[in-house]
């Protein structure tokens, strides 16, 4: 079963780090995805720019309406999105907790 790991963390936070508590963090994520990787499970990840460069698009009356940011305001924005093939949601579900986002944030799935 492929499944959507989605990243939601708090921008704000990260912004107050020092460079140490960044790059500690940054490598954190990066053996996270190496265990994934190592275990057959990893499909794909991406980290999008900030919640500040989104736009929503939809359709009002026939035309195109884009508004600039988010569609929900949120304190925890989509940070990072991770594909996963496991055997079952609890894999999943064990795979989202090892995750840095899950304590920095949340991780929501989606399979």
């Amino acid at each position: 079963m492929q499944c959507l790991l989605l990243a939601l963390t708090d921008e704000a936070s990260w912004l107050k780090l020092d460079d140490i508590e960044k790059k500690q963090i940054a490598n954190e994520f990066g053996e996270y995805v190496e265990a994934l990787k190592s275990a057959g499970v990893f499909v794909a990840s991406y980290r999008p720019q900030p919640s500040s460069t989104a736009r929503t698009v939809r359709i009002s009356d026939g035309k195109i309406e884009v508004r600039g940011g988010l569609n929900v305001a949120t304190n925890e924005p989509l940070t990072g999105l991770y594909v996963i093939n496991v055997p079952d949601m609890d894999a999943a579900i064990m795979w989202a907790g090892r995750s840095p986002a899950a304590r920095m944030g949340a991780v929501e799935l989606r399979p």
